[in-house]
């Protein structure tokens, strides 16, 4: 086992490598909280698949799936003057998510995202009447053993992908915006099918002691800036108040003596970063904003207004504003006694004349 030291080094330094990890591109799905809903994506699999339908691709997306059926039966053929059945009813008071049928073939497609393959596809393949059909599980990752002798297993992927590698050949006479939306549906789906890298994987297992003792230490870190950030509040004779949840590693509040609505605001949370970013903020809430012009009164001089957010703060509506804001860039041993510099980075600014300047009018509150 590596030491922690020697572990991080490895890492900085290049000897361990650890692959970037990146955050998958965020979709219209993604943004309406759809992104998995078996329902939705039956919808748009209906649409692309109507050859007459606005988006002008033709029979592109009866040619991909058909791609792929030959790649499990290669006698399978299929008349392009078929209908789209939503919901098809079976002879057990079941639902086919989509039924393709011509005059002489039909393709039952069984659609899965995330639930299990629980249906009686046996009474699936009996409700439809058809001399040549084919069922299809479509699903998010690869199911080994199909429960039926007529049903193959294709996923979205490959179906995706497949319509992708054609579409070039579409182009012409296609509506541009449900290229967009289909290349967003593409999208969405490889969210949703690309599982963690192997290496990744690999990379966690072999090094997992030393990563555990890597995430203690962040967390001691954090619990000591936690800690030294309520200490200031002490020091500098005021409350602290911090908010519960996940706001509780971000932020936390030293209120007024005089009015609770008046509050510094220490941001501490890129204090964790390679930055060691903190900000503190004069902030001002709740009853102190419903006249934001008597503070245009106070006489501030030009090293105080420097760090006021004037614009912001006249022309918002929120119930919270900031006034003022200054960021520091610490050094170890500033996080080392972070209480002490906190505590003497706000009595030697000029923050501290803006918050004693509004403090001074503002009515008693506690």
């Amino acid at each position: 086992m590596i030491e922690t030291s020697d572990f991080l080094n490895s890492i900085k330094y290049g000897s361990i490598v650890f692959p970037e990890v990146k955050e998958s591109p965020i979709t219209f799905l993604g943004i309406a909280k759809q992104p998995h809903y078996e329902d939705v994506w039956s919808n748009i699999y209906a649409f692309y698949f109507d050859v007459n339908a606005e988006h002008g691709m033709r029979n592109l997306f009866i040619d991909a799936l058909l791609s792929n059926i030959a790649k499990h039966d290669s006698q399978f053929e299929f008349d392009f003057n078929f209908n789209i059945i939503r919901e098809y009813s079976t002879e057990n008071k079941g639902r086919i998510d989509l039924l393709l049928k011509s005059h002489k073939e039909a393709i039952i497609i069984e659609n899965k995202v995330n639930h299990i393959l629980n249906n009686d596809l046996n009474d699936y393949w009996q409700s439809v009447e058809s001399p040549s059909k084919i069922g299809i599980v479509l699903t998010l990752n690869r199911v080994l053993n199909v429960p039926h002798p007529q049903f193959i297993n294709i996923t979205h992927l490959e179906l995706m992908q497949s319509v992708m590698q054609q579409l070039g050949g579409y182009i012409i006479g296609s509506n541009p915006k449900f290229i967009t939306f289909l290349t967003d549906f593409y999208q969405n789906i490889i969210n949703l099918s690309t599982t963690m890298d192997t290496q990744n994987i690999k990379l966690f297992y072999n090094y997992n002691s030393e990563i555990v003792k890597v995430v203690e230490l962040q967390q001691n870190v954090k619990q000591h800036i936690k800690s030294e950030v309520k200490k200031a509040a002490e020091l500098i004779g005021l409350k602290n108040y911090t908010l519960g949840g996940a706001n509780e590693d971000r932020f936390s509040y030293y209120v007024s003596s005089r009015n609770n609505n008046l509050l510094y605001t220490i941001l501490f949370e890129k204090l964790l970063s390679p930055e060691r970013e903190l900000m503190i903020i004069v902030e001002l809430q709740n009853d102190l904003l419903k006249d934001r012009e008597q503070y245009k009164s106070i006489d501030f001089d030009n090293s105080e207004r420097a760090l006021m957010k004037e614009e912001a703060f006249y022309g918002g509506k929120e119930r919270y504003a900031h006034f003022a804001l200054q960021i520091f860039h610490l050094e170890n041993a500033d996080i080392e006694n972070l209480s002490g510099y906190i505590a003497r980075k706000i009595n030697e600014s000029k923050l501290k004349c803006i918050f004693e300047k509004i403090e001074a009018i503002v009515p008693v509150r506690q």
